[in-house]
């Protein structure tokens, strides 16, 4: 920040002085230059960041809740291929069912033909209809690309 600060005085003291020798160098280089001026609002602000982030890292210290053995419970039900754990639509709660009677259940939701209509594979292109939405933005916003 302070670099910043302070090469953006610097520009603009060459941009006034009128001379076209002085300015940006021609070839880009890394500065390792530190201003000898001292900017105290960017020296307090840069302490009060540092300052927070401390705190912020030793406030949300990663505890954990639960015991090694319900740990090991519950990665042993993600990993039983028989049951399917998902959230509850409602509530906030969470359902665990018989991964066939989940399957069973979308089935019976999907053969809804009221719901969902079966699309022909042959005459669905999604990478069309992407270029398609394309094509009318690019309408919408002409000579941006």
């Amino acid at each position: 920040m302070k670099l910043k600060l302070y090469f953006k005085i610097q520009n603009n003291l060459f941009k006034n002085s009128g001379n076209k020798n002085l300015g940006k160098p021609k070839i880009p280089c890394i500065s390792i230059h530190s201003p000898a001026e001292d900017y105290i609002e960017i020296e307090d602000f840069c302490k009060k960041l540092k300052f927070g982030i401390k705190n912020i890292n030793k406030k949300y210290i990663n505890t954990p809740n639960l015991s090694k053995r319900e740990f090991k419970a519950i990665l042993n039900l993600r990993n039983n291929k028989n049951i399917v754990i998902k959230s509850a639509d409602k509530g906030g709660g969470t359902v665990v069912l018989n991964t066939l009677d989940y399957e069973n259940k979308m089935l019976e939701h999907l053969s809804n033909n009221v719901a969902y209509a079966k699309i022909d594979t042959n005459d669905f292109d999604p990478n069309a209809i992407v270029k398609d939405y394309l094509d009318i933005i690019c309408l919408d916003h002409p000579g941006k690309m």
